[in-house]
């Protein structure tokens, strides 16, 4: 993700939470927030405000430039990723804000009349599979159908597989804290909880995945990342086993899925001895 994009991500983000912040008090008003609930939002939002300021001033320190190294083009292009995800996992640990979140402003309703308009628009365009458009054309669906979780979700599934971690962060956020329905907001959680999984934050990792099953028990994807959470993060294969046999005892379970489930099957059942 070049400086330019990354800047403008950044700056949505930040706005997001400030509007957030602002809101807070006129939500306890209500009664939608408990005062209690209120604070620690306010010093999880100050914080989250702290770091993309650290990483927009980041950005102006270090462009962008192209480099042979992987790593080093982390260190660049990933620059804000671990300090930005491990400030705005709202999720992490504030598992009662993650059940408030899905009863603010507008309704599943509205999330779900959403997500009918992008399918017709796309129907009408004779896309037959989202997975068929390029990320371009999802970008600029999206644009025109901000608050539809499904296009919301394949535009971060595009940016995880094309390594625009930051980019699928802030699309699963806006799933998972929006009014979107159950499955998708688990399916978001899930995201999340791999992203902390992969940048080494277990803890936020297991709890974001328990979240994504407490509304979803049948998310198969949330059970394979917490397997390996528990198996490679905590070094816990006894814990990790029955996550893993869940996934491919499940027939609904994608082929992928399963198969990536059963090598973590063969190596947790090989640590346990």
């Amino acid at each position: 993700m070049n400086a330019t994009r990354a800047k403008e991500r950044l700056r949505e983000r930040r706005k997001q939470v400030t509007t957030d912040l602002d809101e807070l008090g006129d939500q306890v008003e209500d009664g939608q927030v408990e005062p209690s609930t209120a604070e620690r939002l306010r010093g999880v939002y100050a914080q989250e405000l702290a770091e993309i300021d650290d990483a927009l001033a980041g950005l102006v320190e270090a462009p962008v430039h192209k480099t042979e190294n992987p790593l080093a083009a982390e260190r660049v292009r990933g620059f804000s990723f671990r300090g930005l995800l491990g400030a705005s996992l709202l999720l992490a640990g504030l598992t009662a804000v993650i059940v408030w979140a899905g009863s603010g402003s507008g309704s599943e309703t509205d999330a779900i009349g959403a997500d009918t308009a992008f399918s017709n628009a796309t129907s009408e365009a004779g896309v037959i599979s989202i997975d068929t458009m390029t990320t371009e054309e999802l970008e600029s669906i999206l644009a025109n159908f901000p608050d539809s979780a499904t296009a919301l979700l394949a535009l971060a599934d595009r940016y995880l597989s094309e390594g625009d971690r930051l980019g699928a962060l802030d699309h699963y956020l806006t799933v998972s804290l929006g009014n979107s329905s159950s499955q998708d907001r688990s399916r978001a959680l899930a995201g999340v909880g791999y992203l902390s999984y992969v940048t080494g934050q277990y803890e936020a990792a297991s709890e974001t995945l328990l979240q994504s099953l407490a509304l979803n028990k049948d998310n198969t994807e949330a059970m394979l990342y917490l397997g390996n959470v528990l198996l490679s993060g905590f070094d816990d294969a006894a814990a990790a086993i029955p996550y893993f046999e869940r996934v491919i005892a499940d027939p609904l379970t994608p082929p992928h899925i399963v198969d990536a489930a059963s090598e973590k099957l063969v190596d947790a059942l090989d640590k346990q001895g």
